[in-house]
């Protein structure tokens, strides 16, 4: 018996290391895998996109497939693209709501600000913004039934754009590249102005939705106007002392005509004692940004006005509440009185 084993252990001692297979049966067992996989695979050769639809097919059902198809197609070419969402939205670029494509234009300009580095982001948001702007004005121009909905619709996306885009500047106004900061900034302040003489030439605010839209690219021009007026003294290409002073004046007289149409809107509504109030007090404000903008005190004559931008927009928000009894038309009647008066 032991003869027998050591016989054996000697046998094991020259046979190939950790006992791989024997060459011959290797190639055996190649050959038949390759001829099952030619018999169970089109000999057809598919890549990109095709192949990866196909390969998706064996894990998911067929309709979910179909449910996909859209927003696959959309990311796809998002990424394919460099993270732009250029070439999805070029074949929706004139839809509106209710188009088929409209959602798609949407989800690609998500997808854009989603991957967009922080610098680009709020640039890439003024251009959507834009669009909201043009499809705003189309809407009022045609004679489509329930188009105020879509209106209604469109507004709110583009006061979220000019929410996305406030808080964005917030968060620049803290990063160490000053020059990068003033280069957005001055983008947006230009973008205000042009997107403030579209809403006069084009659109009719006395929507409601269109005076929040309004009132939201009021706190954005003001913004930016406040990081150029910060950043005056350290950047070497900010506004000059006398192009700052014409552009906040002009941004103080803007805002001026919408607190003053935001006041006619109220008054005689009996159920908006707050909003009148709110208003009155956002008066107060625009006149001591003009006396503090005469002064020289280019900072604290824009926070004034970011002060009345925030009290018309909260005056539009408490409109539809139900009237405070504790607001007393006398109280409203002085705080108008006062910015009549104020030094």
């Amino acid at each position: 018996m032991k003869d027998s084993i050591v016989r054996q252990l000697k046998a094991l001692k020259d046979e190939r290391a950790g006992g791989s297979p024997d060459a011959r049966w290797l190639a055996s067992t190649r050959e038949t895998l390759l001829m099952q996989i030619g018999n169970t695979v089109s000999h057809e050769r598919r890549t990109g996109v095709r192949a990866f639809a196909e390969n998706l097919r064996i894990f998911l059902p067929e309709n979910l497939m179909r449910a996909m198809a859209v927003p696959a197609l959309m990311l796809l070419l998002a990424v394919g693209t460099g993270v732009s969402s250029k070439a999805v939205v070029a074949a929706a670029h004139n839809t509106l709501p209710g188009d088929a494509l409209y959602g798609v234009k949407l989800a690609a300009e998500a997808v854009s600000l989603r991957f967009a580095p922080k610098i680009e982001r709020t640039e890439r948001r003024v251009e959507i913004a834009g669009r909201r702007l043009d499809e705003m004005a189309r809407l009022s121009a045609s004679a489509e039934p329930g188009k105020e909905a879509k209106i209604a619709k469109v507004a709110a996306l583009f006061s979220d754009e000019m929410n996305g885009i406030r808080k964005d500047l917030s968060d620049l106004q803290k990063e160490e590249d000053t020059d990068t900061v003033v280069r957005v900034a001055l983008r947006v302040d230009a973008k205000a102005d042009e997107y403030q003489a579209l809403f006069k030439s084009g659109l009719s605010v006395g929507r409601p939705t269109l005076r929040m839209a309004l009132l939201n690219l009021d706190q954005v021009s003001v913004k930016a106007l406040e990081i150029l007026v910060e950043k005056q003294s350290i950047a070497a290409n900010v506004l000059p002392e006398a192009e700052l002073t014409s552009s906040v004046g002009k941004r103080i007289d803007s805002f001026a005509a919408h607190v003053a149409a935001a006041q006619d809107n109220y008054n005689g509504d009996t159920f908006a004692p707050q909003s009148l109030l709110l208003t009155a007090k956002a008066r107060v404000a625009v006149e001591e940004a003009k006396q503090l903008l005469e002064q020289g005190d280019f900072r604290a004559a824009v926070r004034k006005v970011s002060e009345g931008a925030d009290l018309v927009s909260e005056a539009e928000t408490v409109k539809d509440e139900p009237a405070n009894p504790t607001i007393s038309t006398t109280e409203t009647a002085e705080v108008t009185d006062s910015a009549t008066s104020a030094p």
